[in-house]
């Protein structure tokens, strides 16, 4: 909760936290600090949190899409565009298909939805993998998810 008291002695608004009386301004400076500072925690915190409030990270991505339609268009165009460019000549596209469709049947038999995998990510910051079917698996949604676009070896 908040509260208007004196302005904070970096002359923002006034408005302090009622625990501790902190300035809002000056808060949310010091944890952008930190967070830039500690980017391996904040990125665990980050994804802990949204593990843990799945349906308040899925409303506010729908209410992203929404007020931003531009923007998530191009998103998903940029996405499906990398995906074009990393499709080799060689690359056999019936078995690429093969994939698609079986994370379809497992999830209508299932009930669990299943996700395509890249094992390379095809934007990776490090790495970068091709759409081929030795590049593919066939894993639970919440999976893929979770791995985001990392490189994980089993």
């Amino acid at each position: 909760m908040k509260y208007f008291g004196n302005p904070c002695k970096y002359g923002h608004s006034g408005e302090r936290y009622t625990i501790g009386g902190k300035c809002v301004e000056c808060a949310k400076a010091a944890a952008i600090a930190w967070n830039k500072s500690h980017p391996d925690l904040y990125s665990e915190y980050k994804a802990e949190w949204q593990r843990t409030h799945l349906q308040n990270t899925r409303e506010a991505a729908l209410k992203w899409q929404r007020n931003h339609p531009e923007r998530a268009t191009a998103r998903s165009n940029r996405r499906r565009a990398s995906k074009i460019q990393r499709i080799p000549l060689w690359a056999n596209l019936v078995k690429i298909q093969a994939f698609y469709d079986e994370a379809k049947r497992i999830t209508k038999e299932t009930g669990i939805a299943y996700h395509v995998d890249h094992v390379l990510p095809l934007r990776g910051s490090k790495v970068s993998g091709l759409h081929v079917e030795n590049n593919l698996q066939v894993i639970p949604a919440v999976s893929n998810l979770r791995k985001s676009n990392k490189v994980t070896f089993s």
